[in-house]
């Protein structure tokens, strides 16, 4: 059972950072595109 912790934990981990990173996503679509938008413009 111990072998098989740090995977448990690490799907844990990962899966609360996934659903925070979804709600932020959500809520800040339009900026991040803009944001992205502007990046990529510099770049051109």
């Amino acid at each position: 059972m111990l072998p098989i912790l740090p995977f448990v934990f690490g799907g844990a981990i990962g899966t609360s950072v996934g659903f925070a990173l979804k709600k932020y996503y959500d809520e800040n679509e339009d900026e991040i595109y803009e944001k992205l938008d502007r990046g990529f413009t510099v770049y051109r």
